[in-house]
């Protein structure tokens, strides 16, 4: 009898801890967000009414560094006479869906529609290594012949007023400041129909460190800017599909990325994210790699920023202006080649165009430009913090992001014309179309993507070697070879060298050089690679470091969100290195100077130009520092041929 009490009592406490377990697996609603459908009537064969939650903690605890050992589980033989009969309960969950807890079954249920489980998670080991899925496997054929066909029968037909603007309104900042456990961008799933959420980080040259504890779980990749000056298009689809996997591994099935916005002010604070420099055919051939390249590890690609983003200063202010020759033939291809290629979503800019603001103000940019004669198919989200109102989801804006005010809630949208169908649609068939959705792993923003988040590692050697060679080709101001005025970079190997007849001998690289930004291998890694020249400097060239950014240090890179350095821009694109042992140009150039690679090392640490004129005199070759102007702007390096005039050209660029 004690053993048979002992029995129903664990039993018993099994019971409560599962029916627990069911009502903390339910996403937190967001106070802006409509509620879930109500239970169905209580029936003898299903009633349900959950106890009240107990209170939540006021900080997340702390996650454990490795998983707990599993203790081995022992079935004792029981007779039947002792086990209670079992309680009248719903039927088990489909596999894959033992956390939806009874309001996803419950929401089935008054669909009168089967609940439908996600996607079975992919092994970490597996993802990114062939494409994303079959179209055998495809989400999308559980609703349709075609994606397309899929999200307008989910969109039209299955989805409650209250879903389509679920899909709408992303969710995880309380001001300026992001939620513990979310991504840049969240948007609920719908799990009765088996929607994963959409999760959504920044930014196109890798995962964001915005939280310390991503920190050396990710690789920090070369600039896009970097990208570009490789010309190389399998080494762009390389990049783009290492900066994939780890995006995926993390969690995150859309990539904040590529920017692909033609340069046309040179001090841009963002020109160094953009991957089309200032050329749009270059744009356009490297831009379908990347997007080839991120999605076909599962991972959404969201082009940005759409369109004429050329400055950062006053950029929620300023109208940039184009006629339509001038969009269609410089700033459109980078853009038109990424919906070739199938990005699934593009995000608009701060800025005005033509007068209007780019987010919407104009339908002619998205309805006419994009989607009718660009064939555009996914959906176009907000930049956060970006200018909306609520008819622009006429206008063909379909999802708002944190900042705007909740300009796309349900009943704003429906008041301003009742685009919310359409809208929904678009962003079902930006996802289903670019197989995003179709492999793990998958978790809900908010309660249980920690892991994921904070200690997945996702870096590896493996893309610590492509960011290596991204920097390595990407320094192509001087060529390797000798020197001829006469001829230009690519033909053949006499090409032309930026710094003249003095600068064209036999041209070997650093071997240690400042790649710690490349990091995410740990504090003990190597970077020694005679073999792998990353700066093609002229063996006895000489050469002058001026002012004190050749030898800044590194920003923290998680606080405040706009702060960067000069090795990895900063703001939305900063993604600080794990290692410890990160090089500076000082630091790089004074070791090829003691191993014999480069004849003499001049360094002025002052920022001024007198100072800087005494040292440059001479030399052949310099590396000075050059800011960009306006809220937001980062800074950079930049390597130069020193002029005839050293001192009228000192005074030009430093004042």
């Amino acid at each position: 009898m004690a053993t048979d009490s002992c029995l129903a009592l664990l039993l018993g406490s099994l019971v409560t801890a599962l029916s627990l377990l069911a009502i903390y697996a339910i996403p937190e609603q967001h106070a802006s967000n409509s509620t879930l459908p109500a239970l169905p009537p209580a029936s003898p064969s299903y009633s349900w009414s959950p106890p009240p939650p107990p209170p939540l903690p006021p900080s997340p605890p702390p996650l454990p560094q490795a998983p707990l050992p599993q203790a081995p589980v022992m079935l004792l033989p029981l007779p039947p006479e002792a086990l209670p009969p079992p309680p009248a309960v719903p039927a088990p969950l489909p596999p894959h869906l033992p956390l939806l807890g009874p309001l996803a079954q419950a929401s089935a249920e008054a669909h009168n529609e089967p609940l439908m489980p996600f996607p079975p998670p992919a092994p970490l080991s597996l993802v990114g290594k062939d494409a994303a899925v079959s179209d055998a496997h495809a989400l999308w054929r559980r609703f349709g012949g075609s994606p397309e066909a899929a999200a307008h029968e989910l969109a039209h037909n299955r989805l409650t007023a209250d879903e389509k603007g679920q899909l709408l309104r992303g969710y995880g900042w309380d001001g300026y400041t992001q939620r513990y456990g979310h991504y840049t961008g969240n948007i609920r799933g719908i799990a009765w129909l088996g929607l994963p959420s959409i999760r959504l980080q920044d930014a196109g040259a890798g995962f964001r460190t915005m939280h310390s504890r991503i920190t050396g779980t990710v690789t920090s990749f070369p600039s896009a800017l970097a990208a570009a000056a490789t010309w190389d298009r399998a080494l762009v689809s390389r990049y783009a599909r290492a900066i994939g996997e780890e995006f995926k591994a993390k969690g995150a099935n859309v990539i904040l990325g590529p920017g692909v916005n033609v340069a046309r002010v040179a001090m841009n604070g963002r020109n160094a994210e953009y991957l089309s420099g200032e050329d749009p055919y270059l744009g356009a051939a490297l831009t379908a790699e990347y997007v080839r390249g991120v999605q076909g590890a599962g991972v959404a690609a969201c082009v940005k920023h759409f369109v004429l983003n050329s400055q950062e200063t006053n950029r929620n202010s300023e109208s940039s202006n184009a006629g339509d020759r001038a969009l269609w033939e410089v700033y459109y291809p980078p853009f038109e080649a990424a919906v070739k290629a199938g990005a699934a979503a593009v995000m608009c800019s701060y800025n005005k165009v033509n007068g209007s603001w780019a987010c919407g103000g104009s339908p002619r940019l998205f309805n006419d430009h994009l989607r009718t004669k660009m064939g555009f198919k996914g959906f176009v989200l907000t930049d956060w913090w970006a200018h909306i109102e609520p008819h622009y989801g006429s206008h063909g804006l379909d999802q708002e992001h944190p900042g705007t005010d909740g300009a796309f809630e349900l009943r704003k949208v429906q008041q301003a014309g009742g685009a919310e169908t359409l809208m929904a649609e678009h962003v079902l068939s930006g996802m289903l179309r670019s197989g995003a959705w179709d492999e793990g792993p998958h978790c809900t923003p908010g309660h249980d993507c920690e892991f994921l988040l904070y200690q997945q590692r996702a870096t590896s050697a493996e893309h610590v070697a492509v960011a290596r060679q991204v920097a390595a080709e990407a320094a192509v101001l001087l060529k390797n070879g000798p020197s001829s005025r006469s001829r230009a970079p690519g033909q053949g190997d006499s090409g032309s060298g930026v710094c003249g007849g003095r600068c064209a001998s036999a041209v070997l690289g650093l071997s240690r050089v400042a790649l710690g930004a490349a990091g995410g291998a740990g504090p003990n890694k190597t970077i020694t690679s005679p073999t792998a020249p990353v700066l093609p400097l002229a063996r006895g060239a000489k050469v002058a470091l001026l002012g004190s950014a050749c030898h800044a240090g590194f920003f923290d890179a998680h606080w405040p969100w706009d702060a960067g350095d000069y090795y990895m821009v900063g703001g939305s694109g900063a993604v600080k290195s794990g290692s410890d042992d990160q090089w500076t140009i000082l630091r790089g150039l004074q070791a090829g100077a003691s191993a014999g690679e480069i004849g003499s090392l001049r360094v002025e640490g002052k920022d001024d130009v007198d100072a800087a004129i005494a040292v440059v005199e001479n030399e052949e070759c310099i590396c000075r520092e050059y800011h960009t102007k306006g809220g937001g702007s980062r800074i950079g390096l930049e390597c130069m041929k020193m002029p005839t005039n050293p001192r009228n050209a000192a005074r030009i660029e430093y004042e």
